[in-house]
């Protein structure tokens, strides 16, 4: 009997060692699963950590030339600085990096459609309407623009929109009454869509209400929107002046308006009012690779006064993809 006790005990010993062995193998197939899961988000978060180095050395690497190009320039900006000049993919240890810095004020600002909180710039109305005809879009959206940008609640034509309008779309919302921070906040505003967007992106930027656009980097298809006086052929002169020698500033631009072009005082009064030689706005839009993974994205850089530098804020990744 007590034999039979004894193997009875003994087979229970044994599967009970058995049953540990099973739940320890368990444990350990548990902890092992654990740790290759953290081993994978360690490695994935040194990865992002990395690439977001890299990211910031980009951003300082850019702001460095825009420095120096501060430096040696402080009043003029034009596009034959080292910032004008693309750089194209190099490598940086393991690493690809591409890099291009946009002048934000060689282009329209439509923040400039407003001198202030409620009252309307016709200069710069004028010349968009002109950009907007000739890329044949309907300049009754510019009223719109308008009344999405002014402080007051009434609308300024029939063609603009206010929050009774907003509200009722499915889902709602309120005008902003404020500047535009990012040109793709125009998809909000009535009338506008990605293929008015899409053509006017050439030509137009969003950007402090007070920043004027630089003569001196101003593309050559959006320079003939300056003033109907300007027109193609006194374009190609004044391209042809800036790349023989930027103009210093506006005094300078005024003086070749009127002596080389022979354009009135009022005109030129006009023309200078809005325009700058020197630009405190860029866009750096850059490209990191490695091995199989890329990222793009962009980042604004602005000259501080405070600081005397320039300075980096509102990045936008764009892109993450597997090459």
């Amino acid at each position: 009997m007590l034999f039979y006790l004894r193997s009875r005990n003994n087979g229970s010993a044994l599967i009970s060692v058995l049953i540990l062995l099973a739940f320890s193998s368990s444990l350990l197939i548990v902890f092992l699963n654990i740790s290759k899961q953290d081993q994978k988000q360690i490695n994935s978060f040194k990865k992002n950590n990395s690439i977001l180095m890299q990211l910031h050395a980009v951003e300082d690497f850019a702001i460095n030339i825009l420095n120096v190009d501060y430096q040696n320039s402080p009043n003029m900006t034009y596009r034959n600085e080292n910032w004008g000049n693309s750089i194209p993919a190099f490598a940086v240890g393991t690493y690809s990096v591409s890099l291009d810095i946009e002048d934000l004020q060689s282009k329209l600002n439509i923040n400039s459609l407003m001198r202030n909180a409620s009252d309307i710039n016709f200069i710069q109305l004028e010349r968009m309407i002109s950009l907007f005809d000739q890329l044949d879009i309907n300049q009754d959206l510019l009223y719109a623009l308008i009344d999405w940008i002014d402080l007051h609640s009434d609308t300024i034509t029939a063609a603009g929109a206010e929050d009774d309008h907003y509200l009722n779309l499915n889902p709602p919302y309120r005008t902003a009454n404020n500047y535009i921070e990012n040109l793709d906040e125009i998809l909000l505003i009535k009338g506008f869509d990605y293929k008015i967007l899409k053509k006017l992106k050439p030509h137009i930027t969003a950007i402090s209400h007070g920043s004027n656009i630089n003569i001196n980097t101003v593309s050559n298809e959006t320079i003939s929107f300056l003033h109907p006086m300007i027109g193609l052929i006194n374009s190609e002169k004044i391209i042809r002046q800036r790349n023989k020698s930027p103009f210093e500033n506006r005094k300078d631009f005024a003086f070749f308006l009127k002596y080389d072009l022979r354009l009135s005082d009022s005109i030129i009064n006009e023309v200078t009012s809005m325009i700058t030689t020197k630009s405190d706005n860029f866009r750096i839009h850059a490209k990191i690779t490695k091995l199989d993974h890329s990222l793009q994205f962009s980042t604004n850089i602005n000259h501080d006064l405070d600081v005397s530098q320039f300075v980096k804020h509102n990045r936008v990744i764009k892109k993450i993809e597997s090459m």
